[in-house]
């Protein structure tokens, strides 16, 4: 049986000694070399002995390495060699993908000889994805995750890349070599794909032809890879001059009233640390790149708006937040609710669990309302900046054994009305929340009440946020409400809603009318 010849190094260095001494080395190794050394010449013996990879001083005379590059990949015989740049290590050399790299002088032999090694065995690796219709299983030990979404990207595969280790699943899709959507737990897009980036050890398996229903990224793989591989070492870098993993943070309200002007992360980052959490809580928590998360962070403990506490000192917080809160309803309450929405909902209709609408036109200020109903320890959100993005959806619970009730932003736009009277029957109370500034403008709210005649005294908690600024809202602080059901309507009650127990004492008296109605009907 005939053995494969030798793969064969092309050295071009000026530095004939350290060129020589880094052939020994790969002769070693078995691979076989040949040296040039000056750029000239180097054309020459390129096309003449089509080497397996070439080593390209920068600071060769003749051919500017940039040009010698240019020529190398414009000759389909030679387009496909791998190129790795040599300079000093103050040379600005933009190359980090399958074919082109760069290494630093002088050489680190045993360093050179392991990239040397990992390049053939990248490039065997897509020898093996071209010509293979089944699925390619591996270990990222072996080969490192941007370099098989390069080797993929190469072939222009298209399927979904499945990784698993002890602390995670992934699934990465890809569509002819580009990466469209990325998820891990209930973390997707760039934020999901940026962290994969990360990963060392994991099992993965890539299963061809299966495509997702879901977008969440666009652009080329190399951008992604790029911005990827810059925001992991920012990140890293933050992290150890800034953060250590026992920190935990909470906000300083006083220090948060004297700020204005927030940008919305800085908004979303303050308002999940109403509650202490830990570093790793908060990433997972919030929808944006974990860059701009820890960015974010470090800017807020230097104004002092967030503080970095103990356990000790957290401990104190939760017993004194714990003696001073109440719940939002008594467990009597919370019964007859449950008695009404199971002979109202689930002897009529089969429906276990009741909706409370959110209706509000202006997105910037669903996401403030949203972040005001965290003080309050019953109401689990998920995801809202992806649902008040879309215009509507499922944006979170009030938490409570005695009955499911789920809050929704109910569309407002006339195309989603077939999926608005999907949540009407299930809807038994609806908030109406418009900016002084705009409160003239009419906006669509009927409930389809034909077919349910309770719904004629659906409560409706209609909430204006004074503004002058019709396009947005710059910070909620205080509100007007009333009650609204049927004819009658109360008059607006202002309500401070900076104050936790201003927040739980509005939703109370809602889900209060709402029990009410249901038994006076009225």
């Amino acid at each position: 049986m005939k053995e494969n010849p030798p793969r064969l190094i092309l050295i071009a260095d000026k530095d004939k000694e350290a060129a020589v001494q880094l052939g020994d080395a790969l002769r070693k190794k078995g691979y076989g070399v040949v040296y040039t050394y000056d750029g000239s010449n180097s054309i020459e013996v390129v096309i003449t002995h089509l080497p397996d990879l070439i080593f390209y001083d920068a600071a060769l005379p003749l051919i500017h390495f940039k040009k010698f590059i240019q020529i190398v990949r414009s000759n389909p015989r030679t387009m496909h060699i791998p190129i790795i740049i040599v300079g000093r290590a103050t040379d600005r050399i933009g190359f980090t993908t399958l074919t082109e790299s760069k290494i630093n002088k002088p050489y680190d032999i045993n360093a050179v000889v392991r990239m040397v090694e990992n390049i053939f065995h990248k490039i065997d690796t897509a020898d093996m994805l071209k010509s293979s219709t089944r699925a390619f299983e591996g270990k990222l030990s072996e080969i490192s995750l941007p370099d098989l979404m390069q080797v993929f990207a190469l072939n222009k595969k298209t399927g979904v890349l499945k990784i698993k280790n002890q602390n995670l699943e992934a699934s990465i899709f890809l569509r002819n070599g580009e990466i469209i959507h990325a998820q891990t737990g209930r973390i997707f897009g760039e934020k999901a794909m940026y962290r994969l980036l990360g990963l060392s050890e994991g099992d993965f398996i890539f299963q061809p032809d299966i495509m997702s229903e879901q977008i969440s990224l666009r652009g080329t793989l190399d951008n992604i890879l790029m911005e990827g591989m810059r925001q992991l070492d920012e990140s890293k870098k933050i992290i150890s001059e800034n953060f250590s993993g026992s920190n935990l943070f909470v906000t300083d309200e006083l220090k948060i009233r004297e700020l204005s002007g927030l940008h919305p992360i800085a908004e979303d980052v303050i308002s999940e640390l109403k509650n202490p959490r830990m570093l790793e809580e908060l990433l997972d928590i919030l929808p944006y790149t974990d860059l701009e998360i820890l960015t974010t962070l470090r800017s807020l403990i230097g104004s002092g708006a967030i503080r970095v506490v103990s356990l000790n000192e957290v401990s104190e917080l939760i017993q004194k937040t714990s003696s001073q809160s109440t719940g939002i309803l008594s467990e009597e309450e919370w019964r007859a609710l449950a008695y009404y929405i199971n002979e109202n909902l689930y002897k009529r209709y089969s429906i276990l669990g009741a909706i409370i609408g959110l209706v509000c036109p202006n997105r910037t200020l669903v996401k403030k309302f949203i972040r005001v109903l965290k003080s309050i320890n019953e109401v689990e959100l998920l995801d809202y900046n992806f649902v008040s993005q879309a215009g509507y959806g499922k944006l979170g619970h009030i938490r409570n054994p005695e009955t499911d009730l789920d809050i929704y932003l109910v569309p407002v736009n006339k195309h989603l009305a077939p999926f608005r009277r999907l949540l009407d029957i299930r809807t038994i109370g609806l908030i109406l929340i418009t900016s002084s500034a705009a409160k003239n403008i009419v906006v669509n709210t009927a409930i389809d009440q034909k077919n349910s005649t309770y719904l004629n005294f659906m409560p409706v908690l209609n909430i204006v946020v004074p503004t002058d600024d019709i396009a947005g809202v710059r910070d909620i602080t205080y509100i007007e409400a009333s009650l609204e059901i049927g004819e009658k309507k109360e008059p607006p009650t202002r309500y401070d809603i900076s104050k936790p127990e201003e927040v739980v004492l509005l939703v109370r008296k809602f889900i209060s009318s709402i029990i009410r109605s249901s038994v006076t009907g009225c």
